[in-house]
């Protein structure tokens, strides 16, 4: 699919994934025994294949709405459910308020 990109679609696709890798390095404070990195690799992996996906069906404006999605899968192997949800719940607000709009 990277070939089918144009480059700044590519450069949205790695400043996402950068993004999400800051949210799973700072969690990693409170990371629960056996967080796998394994898993936040598998994570920010699926996160950039469904990124890349929206963008080649030329659906990119429905990446805001799967924001607190990917955060949710990203923090899940570090932090566990229940602050994963948190803070998924916590980033659509952010998503919301950034696009002044109550519906995402």
């Amino acid at each position: 699919m990277a070939a089918i990109l144009n480059s700044e679609d590519e450069l949205l696709v790695a400043g996402v994934r950068r993004g999400l890798a800051k949210v799973a390095a700072a969690l990693d404070g409170e990371a629960a025994e056996g967080a796998s990195e394994f898993a936040v690799g598998a994570a920010l992996d699926g996160a950039e294949m469904v990124i890349r996906g929206e963008l080649v069906s030329g659906n990119a404006d429905r990446l805001p709405a799967l924001m607190p999605s990917f955060v949710f899968l990203v923090a899940l192997p570090v932090v566990g459910q229940d602050r994963a949800i948190e803070l998924s719940r916590r980033t659509e607000q952010l998503v919301e308020r950034a696009l002044g709009s109550a519906e995402v």
